[in-house]
């Protein structure tokens, strides 16, 4: 299959047919694509982390564009990480980047776009079924190593569990095989692009977690 970004392919997955994130775990949700989309700038090369800070190292890349305000965000001032999930995980700047996301997929054929919102109207994106699907069976696939893990199935799936969105799509017995694996390769990547993903996934970990206990403490 042709494969998009972590940013794309974590929106395919977690919204819902309206083109909304989960009702039952919104913010985790949310917390997850500020996530997905803060990986997707690292692991291009565009941002770094340095002393606990954020910091913009390059010009964003045209095949990125629907980054662009985060991008701008980050090229503001440095940002600590923490600051960077509280700011993107909800809100006005949340829908911004779903939006920007899903025109994206519109564009590539993947997203279809429809009037939607309860109080608020506003334009969603619906992901293709199909391609949804199809990606759901390549994460299985990797999780039951018929097929080999690369640095962005592992970025994704970290995301994904991370933000509490394993559950729709494996069975206990995959959550259960992903977090071996997971456990193996954090002790002995298997090459220089698993061990480079494995420190932005740690560094991703420490600022999601702020956001995910807030929003379990406040509920």
């Amino acid at each position: 299959m042709n494969r998009k970004s972590i940013a794309q392919e974590y929106y395919i997955l977690v919204t819902d047919k309206y083109g909304m994130l989960p009702a039952m775990n919104r913010e985790e949700a949310g917390a997850g694509l500020a996530a997905a989309a803060f990986m997707e700038l690292l692991a291009a090369g565009v941002i770094e982390e340095e002393k606990k800070k954020t910091v913009v190292v390059k010009d964003l890349p045209a095949e990125l564009e629907y980054l662009r305000p985060l991008y701008i965000y980050l090229r503001e001032k440095h940002r600590y990480a923490n600051r960077i999930m509280t700011d993107w995980h909800s809100g006005s700047r949340c829908r911004q980047l779903m939006e920007l996301i899903g025109r994206s997929l519109q564009e590539a054929g993947l997203a279809k776009a429809e009037e939607g919102g309860l109080f608020r109207p506003m334009q969603v994106y619906i992901p293709e079924k199909k391609y949804k699907e199809e990606l759901i069976g390549t994460l299985k696939a990797v999780i039951t190593e018929e097929e080999e893990m690369t640095s962005q199935d592992m970025a994704l799936l970290c995301i994904l569990q991370e933000s509490r969105n394993l559950n729709p799509f494996f069975s206990k017995d995959e959550k259960r095989k992903l977090k071996k694996q997971m456990k193996e390769l954090k002790q002995n990547p298997r090459n220089e692009k698993l061990a480079e993903m494995i420190g932005y996934i740690t560094y991703m970990e420490d600022m999601a977690t702020y956001v995910f206990l807030t929003s379990i403490t406040s509920n």
